[in-house]
């Protein structure tokens, strides 16, 4: 184990097509930890295999996501303990090799067993792979950094998606697409197992340098009275400023939409629409492809403004608008355009 850390491990920063490469790769890594999730174009037809309702499914996938959020909890130590790379690839393996079990599926209790594994796994690499994102952006384009980081789920979604409307007309069972995605996770997974890299402690602790130097030719570099004295005594101090409560009910009614899509987006489009799961796994393909492009657009527009706080009220403002008008049209015919 400490060999292969050692072999993926850099001492120098990366710079140019090597930093972006493995940039890439990291969102490689998170689009694969997301991808191997993706069960929303399949669940028009396997709700109905498991006999599982709506309300049931809901319930579980809450779940799951509370789990994946204790477990990551843990992964975030691991990680910094053992290296982020090595905690990326064991956990992507274990994820790949668990989604190919999902074809043995029969009942409630084999898929939630299963899942909830995955989900587990999952949220261990949650820390590492978001750290390791930010080791490799640039210091200055952060909003652009964090867009990269949210290409992981969303690309995931637009992929899943993508390939369910292409491939379910051909094969129709939800037990082929298992095996398609599962083919797909170990050709994303290849890449990420053999060129992805770290950055030693060292490295990380001259960037952190570097960065405090910066905030002390700009005068804004704090004194050693607030300096918080562990990380724990750091973390009760974020908790007791106001902005970042704000922050947090801003994110989550904002993430409503996108969980709700993500979860149930092609069940809106088989029942509310009547489109057929290849025919909905296609609109919510459209849907995503579009959070992409605007992902990768606003992170450059915020971070050649400089300004985070006046976009985000106007997305906000303007997808509440969208659902204001989209809301209604449930369970009447509309124009595919």
């Amino acid at each position: 184990m400490n060999s292969f850390v050692a072999a993926r491990t850099l001492t120098e920063y990366p710079r140019g097509s090597h930093r972006w490469s493995l940039l890439i790769l990291t969102v490689l890594a998170s689009i694969l930890g997301a991808y191997d999730f993706q069960l929303a174009p399949l669940l028009p037809i396997l709700l109905p295999y498991l006999h599982m309702s709506h309300t049931a499914y809901g319930a579980f996938i809450t779940f799951t996501v509370l789990i994946s959020g204790i477990s990551a909890f843990f992964g975030g130590p691991l990680a910094d303990r053992y290296g982020r790379v090595l905690i990326i690839d064991v956990c992507l393996g274990l994820i790949t090799a668990l989604l190919f079990l999902n074809v043995l599926i029969t009942n409630i209790v084999t898929f939630v067993i299963l899942r909830l594994l995955m989900g587990i796994v999952a949220g261990l690499t949650a820390g590492a792979g978001a750290a390791l994102i930010r080791d490799m952006s640039p210091r200055l384009s952060r909003a652009l950094a964090f867009g990269l980081l949210t290409i992981g789920p969303v690309g995931a979604n637009f992929l899943s998606n993508y390939v369910a409307g292409a491939t379910l007309p051909i094969y129709h069972t939800w037990q082929s697409q298992i095996w398609i995605m599962g083919f797909f996770a170990i050709a994303m997974y290849i890449p990420i197992v053999l060129w992805l890299c770290d950055l030693s402690p060292e490295l990380r602790m001259q960037i952190m340098k570097t960065e405090i130097q910066a905030l002390a030719a700009e005068g804004r570099l704090p004194s050693a009275s607030e300096l918080p004295s562990s990380t724990g005594d750091a973390f009760r101090r974020l908790l007791g400023h106001m902005e970042v409560w704000l922050l947090v009910i801003g994110i989550t009614a904002n993430l409503t939409l996108y969980f709700a899509i993500q979860g149930f987006g092609p069940l809106m489009f088989t029942e509310a629409f009547h489109y057929s799961p290849a025919e909905a796994a296609r609109m919510n393909e459209y849907f995503w492809l579009a959070n992409l492009a605007a992902l990768v657009l606003t992170g450059l527009v915020s971070d050649r403004l400089q300004t985070r706080k006046p976009i985000a009220i106007f997305g906000g403002i303007l997808a509440s608008i969208l659902m204001a008008w989209w809301i209604p049209k449930f369970g009447t015919e509309m124009p595919r355009a």
